[in-house]
């Protein structure tokens, strides 16, 4: 599989690995961004109880992790991405989304932090 970067130049990239859970199975870690704001950021997902909502009683979201000079100085936290009937279910359904999808919603709540006026704080959206 080939994909093409913002310069127009093609590389391969590895399916195995194009979702968030393919990553994690495939490099046992955490997959790393770089944010809209330069900072380095590592994602993980949270899978908590919805309090009803109507896509399912279980959601997870995105827990990204901002990274200065080898140590964690910050978070975000996105609204939940994606739903299951069980923890495990929604945990899933997060892992399928791809590594692409993952950057978007980085690219957002970090934009939503900055129209904040948050700066480097920990909080984020949830």
């Amino acid at each position: 599989m080939t994909a093409l970067t913002s310069a127009g130049t093609f590389f391969r990239v590895n399916p195995k690995d194009a979702t968030l859970g393919g990553y994690f199975e495939e490099h046992h870690r955490p997959p790393a961004f770089q944010g809209p704001d330069d900072a380095a950021y590592s994602v993980d997902v949270v899978v908590d109880e919805t309090d009803g909502a109507p896509e399912g009683p279980w959601g997870a979201s995105l827990f990204f992790l901002r990274w200065q000079d080898q140590k964690a100085v910050g978070h975000l936290e996105t609204g939940f991405v994606a739903f299951g009937a069980s923890e495990e279910e929604a945990r899933q359904a997060a892992h399928a989304l791809t590594l692409h999808e993952v950057k978007r919603h980085l690219d957002r709540v970090v934009a939503a932090e900055g129209a904040e006026g948050e700066g480097a704080g920990s909080g984020g959206t949830r």
